[in-house]
């Protein structure tokens, strides 16, 4: 008894398994808080619901400093890995569908079933050749455009008569048919 205080063997112990049995306790309940984590699942499909392999999910916001990539598998489905709760941006990409953007509020696990647009097809056609400006500049296609039935029209020693449901030609005012003339 040397600073006034007894101590007994027996006291000791028994604080000390008081304490380890609090912290022990104190350890196991508030350790899934603190490393509580959620997954975010699903499915992706296109409009007949058939699954898309291969379409890029890729993941931002929450605690990441960095984007979290993944891609479906063969049957359409994806999996992340544990992520703490939070508010995610998922956006879903696949060549030829309409990429999708997905703000998710994650408080716990979330099954998603997304369904990707096809990709409207824009198709440009460049025509070599003469402008379209002056598709009508040319003197005999105006002359032939403004003939009408019993009109002819002649060009060079050829003459050609339209008539109603037939066509012929004439070199020189006698008949030619039109498939032989050269």
């Amino acid at each position: 008894m040397a600073d006034g205080f007894a101590t007994s063997p027996c006291c000791s112990t028994r604080h000390l398994f008081l304490s380890l049995t609090l912290a022990l306790c104190a350890i196991c309940f508030l350790s899934p808080a603190l490393l509580h984590a959620e997954i975010v699942s699903g499915t992706i499909q296109d409009p007949s619901g058939a699954v898309i392999a291969g379409a890029r999910i890729e993941i931002t916001g929450g605690d990441l400093t960095q984007p979290l990539v993944l891609s479906s598998d063969g049957l359409g489905n994806f999996i992340s890995p544990d992520l703490k709760p939070g508010t995610y941006s998922l956006r879903i990409t696949r060549d030829g569908f309409e990429p999708l953007v997905k703000t998710l509020d994650l408080r716990g696990a979330v099954e998603l079933h997304l369904t990707l647009a096809i990709a409207q097809q824009q198709v440009t056609v460049s025509v070599p050749g003469r402008s379209m400006a002056f598709s009508n500049s040319d003197p005999v296609y105006r002359q032939l455009r403004g003939l009408g039935l019993g009109d002819t029209f002649r060009f060079d020693n050829y003459t050609l008569v339209w008539d109603v449901g037939t066509f012929h030609g004439m070199v020189n005012s006698a008949p030619y048919p039109i498939g032989r003339l050269k």
